[in-house]
């Protein structure tokens, strides 16, 4: 299994690095976008602390205007455009490079003997190249917009945080460590049922389109209740299959939920004692619930 996950990212990677500017342009684009949406709730804790602080009230109207109106909004517009700019760009990358996989797919395939094409279904072959092509635009998304913006929001929360108070920012950092290393092993342990399912889900397509195709010997023989047996035996081997899969990942759904609440729950304590002995402030309770938000979203 290991061989073939080795395998697969050197075939991905040796078509990826085709558009190697284009990568450098994504991920630059959405390093300026996950910085800006990170500082964003900096302003709001400003906000908050201007709120309940003392001062004038122009003075306080006059630091609101500079603070919301023109910082935050500069933010939000720098966010903006980073993302758009990478999402433009992945697309541009995604398309070409499934395309060459896809090519690379059809060339592999038709160099095989005849032998070959009469041992393997046409549609179960045909639904594994479909999947092979489609799995990198999955990977491709988990990585650009997932793994990515989270480390680098991780590297940046936690920084301000424990610049703020060294135990708000390794309640963070554990949490993270704690929450990676769980979905880690998961995915291990939950990638040999998905293989297991990707080939029963190619077998069940095999079958239907070797029917489909050999829909007048079936005729000719009276061979449909033999075919429609085999085939409703497959169809309930991928609903099993299937049904385990999705309650498995749900199960592990609502693992996460729980961590999320127990995070949230435990940073806001720790908040409430800081704030209790002076130590944090209102506007504390604004970047933290922020920060909280950027990191539930970001798995």
């Amino acid at each position: 299994m290991e061989n073939y996950t080795k395998t697969t990212f050197k075939i991905f990677w040796k078509h990826a690095k085709k558009y190697k500017l284009v990568i450098f342009i994504m991920f630059f684009f959405i390093l300026i976008a996950t910085i800006a949406g990170t500082i964003a709730p900096l302003y709001f804790k400003k906000f908050f602390d201007i709120l309940t602080g003392e001062g004038e009230v122009l003075k306080k109207v006059d630091l609101l205007k500079n603070i919301l109106l023109i910082n935050l909004l500069l933010v939000y517009a720098i966010e903006w455009i980073g993302w758009r700019v990478s999402t433009f760009s992945i697309i541009y990358f995604q398309s070409r490079t499934m395309r060459d996989i896809q090519n690379s797919c059809f060339s592999y395939l038709q160099k095989h003997s005849v032998s070959f094409f009469n041992n393997n279904f046409v549609g179960s072959l045909v639904k594994k190249v479909n999947r092979f092509s489609n799995s990198f635009e999955g990977l491709a998304d988990i990585i650009v917009f997932d793994f990515f913006p989270l480390i680098i929001s991780i590297i940046f929360i936690t920084t301000v945080l424990a610049l703020r108070n060294i135990f708000l920012g390794l309640a963070i950092f554990i949490w993270i460590i704690i929450y990676c290393l769980i979905n880690y092993f998961f995915s291990i342990y939950k990638l040999k049922y998905d293989t297991e399912r990707a080939k029963i889900d190619s077998k069940v397509t095999g079958v239907l389109a070797d029917t489909v195709t050999n829909h007048l010997n079936i005729k000719l023989f009276a061979s449909y209740n033999r075919e429609k047996d085999n085939f409703e035996e497959n169809t309930s081997a991928l609903q099993k299959i299937r049904s385990f899969c999705w309650n498995l990942g749900n199960t592990f759904d609502s693992i996460q939920a729980l961590l999320m609440v127990g995070l949230e729950i435990g940073v806001l304590y720790v908040a409430v004692n800081l704030w209790e002995k002076g130590i944090a402030t209102i506007g504390d309770f604004a970047l933290i619930q922020g920060y909280l938000l950027i990191v539930f979203q970001k798995p």
